[in-house]
């Protein structure tokens, strides 16, 4: 995790003490997955999550692992796709938390899901200061604190990719595929494969790690906050680029369990520029 020094202010955890639980809540959460993923009894349904998704089993379990981790911590107040808003303690932090990225994955046994955690003392996507994301089948962990740059198992990463890989990444659904295809003319240039992991969050990350040059999300329907909070701010500490397909101020949309947008990534403006353009063409 590098050389930061933890230090907090009164009862309030600092960015590092923050980042020190997550790692925790990875490794934990990584245990768990282990031992949930043949279990049949992980993936019952138990109802219908604060962010309207039905919770499985795994979710909660993993939601409750977070839970137990951060509340020794205080300062905070925690929003999660499960449980919906919980006081762990009063404070300044907004605790943004998706137990379980790519829950369709896990749901089908598709090795490739995550967890998501985003934190920061105000209620906008430009707050957020402290950002993690473990990828819970393979040994990947993703982090950034504001300002300190972002990286991969401790490895610094930057958005530029070794070789040109030409992939977008695109989550969309089946009904969707012939509006992905009308953009195909103007995208072909510059990408040249799709690839759709199904878990949004990692896909970001690999906009970080330059593997995507971008990501297009919900070329209909828009995805939650929730789903991007703690990636979005790997992407920009990797010298990546985050934008909305309305050009809405990305840096303003609330941190709200509700908030849908249309998320773009990309590794540079150029880029951006060029998924914002398809998505919206002039008049």
């Amino acid at each position: 995790m590098g050389a930061h020094v933890a230090t907090s202010v009164g009862d309030v955890p600092s960015p590092q003490q923050m980042l020190a639980a997550y790692h925790r809540i990875g490794q934990a959460a990584r245990a768990a997955t282990a031992t949930a993923w043949y279990d049949p009894a992980a993936r019952r349904p138990l109802g219908r999550g604060a962010g309207g998704d039905v919770t499985m089993v795994f979710d909660a379990t993993l939601e409750q692992i977070a839970i137990d981790l951060l509340r020794p911590l205080g300062g905070m107040e925690l929003r999660s796709e499960e449980c919906g808003v919980r006081d762990l303690g009063g404070g300044p932090w907004r605790v943004l938390l998706d137990p379980l990225d790519g829950s369709t994955n896990a749901k089908t046994q598709l090795p490739l899901c995550g967890i998501s955690i985003a934190a920061g003392r105000g209620e906008c996507l430009g707050d957020v200061e402290v950002a993690y994301v473990a990828d819970l089948m393979h040994e990947d962990t993703f982090w950034a604190i504001r300002g300190g740059g972002a990286f991969r198992n401790g490895v610094p990463l930057q958005t530029r990719p070794q070789w040109e890989s030409g992939i977008l990444g695109a989550e969309i659904r089946l009904r969707q595929l012939g509006a992905l295809g009308a953009l195909a003319p103007a995208l072909a240039p510059t990408f040249t494969r799709v690839r759709c992991l199904g878990a949004l969050a990692l896909d970001l990350c690999h906009v970080a790690s330059g593997a995507f040059l971008g990501v297009i999300d919900g070329l209909r329907e828009g995805a939650r906050v929730l789903d991007v909070a703690a990636a979005q701010l790997i992407v920009r500490e990797a010298g990546g680029v985050m934008g909305l397909a309305d050009r809405e101020d990305f840096l303003d949309v609330p941190l709200g369990l509700q908030e849908r947008r249309n998320f773009l990534a990309a590794v540079d403006e150029p880029t951006l520029r060029l998924l914002q353009g398809v998505r919206n063409p002039p008049r």
